[in-house]
C-alpha cells in the first residue's frame, strides 16, 4: 500500500481527483515548531511555522473552514457534512499548541480541536514514548562511547539487546519506565529538571485560554499508552477518564476523544460500551479517507509526512478513492 501510495503523489491524475471528490477531511498535527524538539525527533517529523502556514493556506484557497462546533452539530442531529469542508485537529498537548500554533490559526480565522493526555498537562510527567525520543537522539548524537556502551549494557541486562540500540530503545513500551529512567539517567536527563525547564506539555491555564478563543477541547486518554495493549475495561477507563477531564477541569461541553497511535484494534464491543456511557461522544481515528461503522467515528490523516500540505491532500483523497474502488473504503471493526 506504501507503494502506492508513494506513486499518487508523483502524478497528475491527483489534482483532477482533489476537485472531483468533495468530501469533508479532517487533517491533523502534533506540533509546530521553529526549533529541534529533541522530545520528538526520534517519533515524528513536524512542520516550521512557515510550512505550516502554507499548508493552511492551501486549505483556505481550497476548502471552506467548518468549525468544529458546527461538526459536532452536524454529527448529533444527522445531518450531513457540508461537502469540500475540512477540520484541523491537533493531538498530544504539546505546548508549542500555545505558542505557536494558537496564534496562527487565530490570524487565519480557523476553529481547531485540541485533543489532551490529561497525565502530562502542567508538566508533572514525561510521556514514555518523549524519553525514548531523548535516548534515541543522544545514540544518534553520541560522542560519548562510554555512554552508548552503557547503554547498550543496560539494554543487554534485560534482555533488550537487538543488536541496534536504537532499534532496542525504540522497542521498548510504558511498562519499561523503570529501564527508561535508568537510560535518561545515563544521558544525564533529569526528568523532574527537563519538565521544570523544558514545559513541553500545555498547563490548565494555557488550555482555558486555548478554550476561551473558540476552540475546542477534547480527551485522547490519560497516559497515552498504545490501545492495543490494554485490555478492554482499561481502554473505557482512558477514554472516559480522559474526556471527563477535559468537561471537570475546561468546562467543555462537547465530548471529544481521539485514539492514541491507531484505531485499528478498536473493537465494536469498546464503541459499544463507551457509547452507552457517553450518548454524544464523537472520535476521531487515523486510518485516512476511509469511512467508519458510524458517523460518529471519523477518520483523520497526517498532514506531517510530506513537507509539502498540498500533495498530502491530494494524495490521501486520491487513496481514499482508491481503497473505496477495490472495496477497501471502510473500516473493518472486530467484534470482541
Amino acid at each position: 500500500m506504501g507503494l502506492i501510495k508513494n506513486a499518487l503523489r508523483k502524478t497528475d491524475l491527483i489534482t483532477k481527483i482533489l476537485h472531483s471528490y468533495k468530501t469533508p477531511i479532517f487533517p491533523y498535527y502534533h506540533t509546530v515548531s521553529n526549533n529541534n524538539l529533541n522530545h520528538i525527533e526520534g517519533l515524528f517529523s513536524y512542520k516550521n511555522e512557515k510550512e505550516f502556514i502554507k499548508d493552511l493556506d492551501f486549505l483556505l484557497s481550497t476548502y471552506n473552514v467548518l468549525n468544529p462546533n458546527d461538526l459536532v452539530e452536524c454529527i448529533l442531529t444527522g445531518e450531513s457534512i457540508p461537502e469540500n469542508s475540512f477540520v484541523l485537529s491537533f493531538d498530544d498537548g504539546l505546548s508549542e499548541v500555545y505558542y505557536n500554533i494558537v496564534p496562527i490559526l487565530n490570524k487565519k480565522g480557523i476553529n481547531a480541536i485540541f485533543f489532551i493526555n490529561n497525565r502530562y498537562i502542567d508538566n508533572t510527567k514525561l510521556f514514555y514514548k518523549h524519553k525514548i525520543s531523548l535516548i534515541v537522539q543522544e545514540l544518534k548524537d553520541a560522542t560519548n562511547t562510554e555512554i552508548s556502551k552503557k547503554i547498550k549494557d543496560v539494554l543487554k541486562k534485560n534482555d533488550l539487546d537487538f543488536g541496534d540500540p536504537i532499534k532496542s530503545v525504540k522497542s521498548l513500551y510504558f511498562k519499561d519506565q523503570i529501564i527508561l529512567d535508568e537510560l535518561l539517567s545515563l544521558i544525564g536527563v533529569d526528568e523532574k529538571e527537563f519538565l521544570k525547564i523544558q514545559k513541553p506539555y500545555l498547563t490548565i491555564e494555557q488550555l482555558k485560554a486555548i478554550k476561551q478563543q473558540g476552540h475546542l477541547i477534547g480527551g485522547h486518554t490519560v497516559n497515552h499508552y498504545p490501545m492495543d495493549k490494554l485490555s478492554l475495561d482499561q481502554q473505557v477507563i482512558e477514554i472516559i477518564d480522559s474526556v471527563n477531564w477535559v468537561k471537570e477541569h475546561l468546562g467543555e461541553k462537547k465530548e471529544l476523544f481521539s485514539f492514541p497511535f491507531s484505531d485499528s484494534s478498536a473493537s465494536m464491543k469498546l464503541f459499544e460500551r463507551v457509547f452507552v456511557q457517553m450518548p454524544e461522544l464523537i472520535c476521531m481515528g487515523n486510518a485516512g479517507m476511509t469511512k467508519d461503522f458510524s458517523a460518529r467515528m471519523i477518520q483523520r490523516f497526517s498532514l506531517e509526512k510530506e513537507k509539502r500540505g498540498d500533495v498530502e491532500v491530494r494524495t490521501n483523497i486520491a487513496y481514499g478513492k482508491y481503497l473505496s474502488l477495490i472495496g477497501k473504503g471502510t473500516v473493518k471493526r472486530q467484534k470482541e
